[in-house]
């Protein structure tokens, strides 16, 4: 039911039927296996945080995370602050600064966005992708505990 993954020097477990049963949702901290051409052997599981869901629009006005024109206020999404998208992007976030997720996908972000490779640059990840739910951490020990 669970298994252990590393995250940047962090240890975390997943629930990895999480989402047998249950809808993605914007908030939750997902391990998935990032698209092709992102995909690379060495790194084949990536964790960040669900921001978007099918059909939904994202932008990004001064930081602060918007969907379908309204700002995100689920916890703790609300209280981040995201860099802009970034010069690296491709389709159609690049020009428009508006970012389309795709049927049968879900945009993920990183918490610390200004050094995360994320859909900011690549896309959607297709929900077939979703590896689990990140539920737990136990390394490091500062910061161990249930993860929101």
């Amino acid at each position: 039911l669970h298994y252990p993954l590393r995250r940047q020097r962090q240890m975390c477990i997943r629930d990895r039927n999480y989402y047998l049963f249950h809808s993605p949702r914007v908030g939750d901290i997902v391990a998935y296996r990032p698209p092709e051409p992102v995909y690379d052997p060495e790194k084949p599981i990536f964790v960040k945080r669900i921001v978007g869901l099918p059909g939904d629009e994202l932008s990004l006005v001064e930081g602060r995370l918007y969907r379908n024109e309204e700002p995100v206020a689920r916890k703790p999404v609300a209280s981040l602050r995201y860099s802009g998208i970034p010069a690296e992007a491709t389709g159609e976030a690049a020009g428009a600064g508006r970012m389309a997720v795709p049927p049968d996908n879900v945009y993920v972000f990183g918490d610390n966005s200004a050094r995360s490779y994320d859909s900011r640059y690549w896309g959607g990840v297709p929900i077939e992708n979703l590896r689990g739910k990140v539920i737990y951490r136990f390394w490091p020990l500062s910061r161990i505990g249930k993860v929101e």
